[in-house]
């Protein structure tokens, strides 16, 4: 019999897109324009969470959306950042000990 609906994948969903909500997000800055995100998560079993597909969309999801609307940690963006292209640059997630969990591009 097919498994339609997994609810343990639905429960990985929502943690992952929690995760994305609450990331640290710093934008990188090369002559003023961004060069790319830092996105630092704080979870024991982000990579196992992550696992599924739709969870990882979940996550990048929250992700871009928090960089599009410059939702970012402690730092100053001036309002003329406005026009800059969130879209360019890669994401690269790090856990807390500087490890590289995942990134993409958009």
């Amino acid at each position: 019999m097919c498994k339609l609906f997994d609810p343990r994948e639905s429960k990985h969903i929502e943690k992952c897109r929690a995760l994305g909500e609450e990331a640290s997000i710093e934008p990188l800055f090369d002559r003023c324009s961004y060069c790319g995100f830092i996105v630092e998560v704080h979870a024991f079993l982000f990579e196992e969470l992550c696992k599924s597909p739709r969870a990882r969309q979940a996550f990048i999801l929250a992700v871009d959306r928090r960089i599009r609307e410059q939702d970012f940690s402690d730092i100053f963006i001036d309002p003329a950042s406005s026009e800059l292209d969130p879209d360019l640059g890669p994401r690269v997630v790090f856990d807390s000990r500087g490890r590289v969990l995942m990134s993409w591009n958009t």
